[in-house]
């Protein structure tokens, strides 16, 4: 039910998927690897990583579980 555009606009508004915010200074961006999860989801991350070793990190989206891999610089 739309009035206006504004029951739409404030859903969008309420709603914000959260992206990685990847610090390309320990982590290698072109390194990204994908697994699992709905590819075609718009992705959800929290701040952290799920996983962090001392050669890569893992956030897994909290919508659809796909995870997404970053290796640390050498």
């Amino acid at each position: 039910m739309e009035h206006n555009g504004t029951p739409v606009l404030a859903e969008r508004k309420r709603y914000q998927a959260r992206k990685i915010l990847l610090d390309c200074d320990v982590y290698c961006p072109h390194s990204m690897r994908e697994s699992d999860g709905d590819a075609d989801c718009d992705h959800d991350f929290e701040m952290e990583p799920n996983v962090s070793q001392m050669s890569f990190a893992i956030w897994n989206c909290t919508i659809c579980g796909r995870a997404f891999r970053f290796d640390v610089w050498n």
